[in-house]
Parts: C-alpha cells; structure tokens; sequence
C-alpha cells in the first residue's frame, strides 16, 4: 500500500466514525515540512497527522528503522506546531502494522530499531487498525 493509499484508508474509515468532521490531505509546496494531513474533529478539536509507509519491517529487531522520507524540514514542522499546544501526531504504517506517535518522537524516528519503534509507539495495530480507538485517541480533548 503506498502512503496515498494508507490516505485513503484513513479517510474512508474515520469519516464513518463519531470523530472526523473534516479532513484534508495536504501537499503543501509553499511551506516545507507541512504534515500530510489535517482535521477537525467533532468535538472541535483541529489536528495535523505525518502519514508514513514503509513496505517491511528489518528482518532482526535490533536493526535500525529507517526513514529516509521523513525530512528534517516535517520534523521541524511538528515539534513547532507540538510544543506550541497543538495537537499533532505522525502515523507510521510498516507492511501490515499501523503505529500512532506523538509530536514528541519526531526527532528521533528513524533511529530506533525496530523493538524500540514499537515501544515508542503510543499505540501499535497488528492487522487492522481499530479506527475508533484511533479516533478517540486523536481527538481527545
């Protein structure tokens, strides 16, 4: 799946849940570092998702997960806008695994390995990602 499908995905199936009012995908050539996504949630809460693909895991745990498509400029981005009160989160999806982060683990993804990663992780769907859970979890207040 690449990152405009994982999108796709994503807005199909928070649009049919009690939590997305609006969501929109962004490729921003103006500013760099934009993240992917942004959207209002029912409660009125705005947000910012980094959408990531990556097509495999590391074949051995204590290898490093690289991320070579996570510029320096979107890390930027998100610890701005984080440590400014927003609400911001990057969504890594790794071969059938869907990971959520906070804004908080910008500057270091990308150089854990993959026990680390998952750790990391605020949350970590095998399979099929519960998209209520995830919902809930975004929009927060």
């Amino acid at each position: 799946m690449s990152e405009k499908a994982f999108w796709h995905s994503l807005a199909k199936n928070m649009s049919k849940g009690k939590h997305w009012r609006e969501a929109t995908r962004h490729e921003d050539k103006m500013q760099a570092g934009i993240a992917d996504v942004s959207f209002v949630a029912n409660n009125g809460k705005h947000g910012w998702i980094e959408l990531k693909q990556i097509h495999e895991w590391p074949k051995r745990p204590a290898t490093l997960v690289r991320m070579p498509h996570f510029t320096p400029a979107q890390r930027i981005w998100l610890a701005r806008k984080g440590e400014a009160g927003g609400n911001t989160w990057i969504l890594i999806k790794i071969h059938r695994d869907v990971l959520l982060f906070r804004w908080q683990y910008a500057p270091i993804l990308g150089i854990l390995n993959g026990e680390q990663t998952r750790k990391s992780a605020l949350r970590v769907w095998n399979n099929r990602v519960d998209y209520e859970e995830l919902g809930k979890l975004l929009c927060e207040k």
